[in-house]
């Protein structure tokens, strides 16, 4: 069986853009199949801290929820994700919980951490 120079990137946990991009695609169409699966991602996003004015570092809640929500979206696609960094998972947050609209949530997510 053939696989794609996609998946390929994917499995082996390239960080290439392609990969990154991949990923992200793949985690729309998770999130689009199946309801249950936008709704814990939405959950869990509310439980994701926003940062106060003064805080430099993720805190070890925020951390928790992240790797929480990392496995969750491993599950649902089905192949190696290299997990949302803590700015991505921001973004994420800002778009479905706060309705922050205007933000490019593409661009913003492909960016490496």
């Amino acid at each position: 069986m053939q696989t794609s120079q996609g998946e390929s990137a994917i499995a082996t946990g390239a960080g290439s853009q392609s990969a990154a991009h991949e990923q992200l695609q793949a985690l729309y169409v998770a999130l689009l199949m199946r309801q249950e699966r936008f709704d814990e991602f939405k959950q869990l996003l509310a439980l994701y801290p926003k940062p106060g004015a003064s805080d430099d570092a993720e805190s070890d809640q925020a951390a928790a929820i992240r790797r929480k929500l990392n496995e969750r979206i491993s599950a649902w696609i089905g192949s190696a994700f290299t997990g949302l960094a803590a700015h991505q998972v921001l973004v994420w947050r800002a778009v479905l919980i706060e309705e922050q609209w205007g933000l490019s949530l593409s661009s913003t997510l492909d960016r490496s951490s």
